[in-house]
């Protein structure tokens, strides 16, 4: 009996785990869509979490029209898709963003309004908060 309580607890941990690494991205995807501005959504939609260490996409603001918070749930979307493309037990995952201007948008730059957001850095600011929720999402202690 104790045998079969240990194997039905073990199966759940090992159902956990499977699900903890999507679980982490899933979160990170959100949170980099709450954490980023959206004005033409060039930098927004250029987000990306994938395999490979050029996993951002890049797209310019250039000749973009301003529609300030109109592209997070397409962003989200997209983030999410690539996501459950990530083969499970992945060891190597990227997050990233290759627009032309994410550098001035993370830390300001000449002629900019902004001081900077900061996205990746309070990304990786957040990140042990994140993973805690992912854990207590898939069910783990």
């Amino acid at each position: 009996m104790a045998q079969r309580t240990f194997l039905a607890q073990l199966k759940e941990l090992r159902g956990g785990l499977e699900n903890l690494t999507p679980a982490i991205l899933e979160e990170a995807a959100a949170d980099l869509v709450n954490l980023s501005p959206d004005d033409t959504g060039a930098y927004l939609l250029s987000h990306s979490i994938g395999r490979s260490g050029n996993v951002g996409r890049r797209i310019s603001s250039d000749n973009r029209i301003s529609a300030p918070n109109t592209h997070r749930q397409e962003a989200l979307e997209r983030l999410l898709g690539q996501v459950a493309a990530i083969p499970p037990n992945s060891t190597r995952i990227f997050i990233g963003n290759n627009a032309p201007h994410a550098n001035a948008v993370e830390g300001g730059g000449y002629g900019w309004k902004s001081p900077g957001y900061f996205v990746y850095k309070r990304f990786r600011d957040g990140f042990p908060s994140l993973v805690k929720k992912a854990i207590q999402s898939v069910g783990l202690k």
